[in-house]
């Protein structure tokens, strides 16, 4: 960013700074706020050691790999695209990979998430909205339609940070939440590392259990919607 946007934002107020950032999808908010201030941009060292890139898609055990690949460290939510426009060279030549997660199930997860555990203050607003519905099926029936799911990063359906700028899978390798230790092992040999996965998070684990059945009809029947591109892209199943 040139030194007179710079300026201009530092002479905004943080209301009015805010209210500027609410109006950016929040994938583009996510890299705005890192990215903004600093004159120049350098690859990350834990992706340099290991000529990788890995998008973390947001609740599909990006801590937990975080944690086990590179020490804690988290890139945060930038999109594949967002590596392919500002590092080109790095990109082209490194292994890209992600984990991803039944939309469904990943839905849920956020849910959980930002009702109970969410320990960032940009998170808290979601938090008290959400606690104003009666579980998880009122909540899809009350907020979640394709208007509002670029307005919180947890609900960003997954191809937006996986796809190239023609809307085409650019990843080397997609693992699955489902078989995260398989796939995990299979990230570590393509690496040449030898890790123990490590678990973050390990109380909403526990959502993936029960099937889809224990959600409403109307409530599958919306995630079906609103994710339609995300199961056809992925390779997930519907819920019925």
């Amino acid at each position: 960013m040139n030194f007179l946007g710079r300026l201009f934002w530092r002479n905004l107020n943080k209301q009015q700074q805010d209210y500027l950032l609410g109006q950016l999808p929040s994938i583009e908010r996510e890299v705005f706020k890192k990215t903004f201030f600093k004159k120049s941009l350098a690859l990350p060292a834990p992706f340099q050691r290991h000529n990788c890139i890995f998008v973390h898609v947001p609740k599909c055990a990006g801590k937990s790999l975080c944690a086990s690949l590179f020490g804690d460290w988290d890139p945060g939510h930038r999109s594949l695209n967002w590596y392919a426009r500002v590092f080109p060279e790095f990109h082209a030549r490194a292994f890209k990979f992600a984990i991803v997660r039944d939309p469904l199930e990943r839905a849920y997860s956020a849910y959980c998430y930002l009702l109970g555990t969410s320990p960032y203050e940009q998170d808290q607003a979601m938090r008290r909205m959400l606690e104003r519905y009666d579980g998880f099926d009122d909540f899809v029936d009350a907020w979640l339609c394709p208007e509002n799911l670029e307005r919180q990063i947890h609900f960003v359906p997954q191809w937006r940070f996986l796809t190239d700028e023609l809307g085409q899978i650019g990843m080397d390798f997609v693992g699955r939440y489902e078989n995260l230790p398989g796939d995990f092992a299979r990230i570590c040999e393509r690496l040449g590392l030898r890790a123990e996965l490590a678990h973050r998070n390990k109380s909403l684990l526990k959502s993936a259990s029960g099937g889809p059945e224990r959600f409403k009809a109307a409530t599958r029947k919306r995630i079906r919607e609103v994710y339609a591109h995300d199961y056809r892209l992925l390779g997930y199943t519907p819920p019925d």
